[in-house]
């Protein structure tokens, strides 16, 4: 997805990691990106290095590793869905896309992992509803999502719980929640958008360059370690 042209101006933790992975890919394409930095110390955007707005679907390689992160190794990904197509041998292009096919068998793979999910004694409830509820969100859910959960995704997985649970037990609405979040864009999809900045410049929020690092260097989400310095 093209969109507004943005530059990386990150804080001094991430600066040696990045250096290099902004070195290599604007080096090798635009023979250079030049060493000058901004006022603040960090590295000046040059128009070679500037790259759009975009937000990709993750392969099903990639979304075992995320769905791995969660629940333990798993291939229900790569087993279940439909191959990519490979353009010039790549699989992870911004080309993917949730076909009415894909989202078939994203159901049934949902399904399973959910099964998992409601398995594992450390999501059972035995207190109040509602504080295990919120305690699994801001675990799972964020490290499924990759970043902290919006208070409108929240109230939105409230009510998809509430719906499972209704004539049934907690396990049935946390069962349909973990459905939803295996299914969700915050699961599938990966987004470098950055926030608003001055003079039309977009800079990429920490989480979405913590998990631009680990996909490019490990091929999975970022560890809690990456995730804690991203918060």
């Amino acid at each position: 997805m093209d969109g507004p042209s943005r530059r990386l101006v990150v804080s001094k933790p991430w600066r040696s990691a990045l250096a290099l992975v902004v070195a290599v890919a604007c080096g090798a394409a635009h023979g250079g990106c030049g060493e000058s930095t901004d006022a603040t110390g960090a590295p000046a955007a040059t128009e070679a290095c500037a790259l759009p707005g975009r937000v990709r679907r993750l392969t099903r390689a990639e979304l075992d590793a995320a769905a791995s992160a969660l629940v333990g190794p798993t291939t229900l990904f790569t087993d279940s869905l439909a191959a990519e197509d490979r353009p010039l041998g790549f699989d992870n292009h911004d080309g993917l896309v949730v076909s009415g096919l894909l989202l078939d068998q994203l159901a049934v793979v949902s399904n399973k992992l959910a099964d998992r999910v409601v398995a594992d004694a450390r999501w059972s409830c035995s207190g109040e509803e509602r504080g295990c509820f919120d305690a699994f969100v801001n675990d799972f859910v964020t490290r499924a999502y990759r970043r902290p959960v919006t208070a409108e995704e929240r109230d939105g997985l409230f009510a998809v719980f509430q719906a499972g649970r209704d004539g049934a037990d907690y396990a049935a609405g946390l069962h349909l929640v973990v459905e939803a979040v295996f299914q969700s864009t915050g699961f599938l999809y990966r987004t470098e958008l950055g926030a608003e900045g001055a003079a039309g410049v977009r800079r990429l929020e920490a989480h979405e360059l913590a998990s631009e690092l680990s996909f490019l260097i490990t091929g999975g989400p970022p560890d809690d370690e990456l995730m804690r310095a991203a918060s």
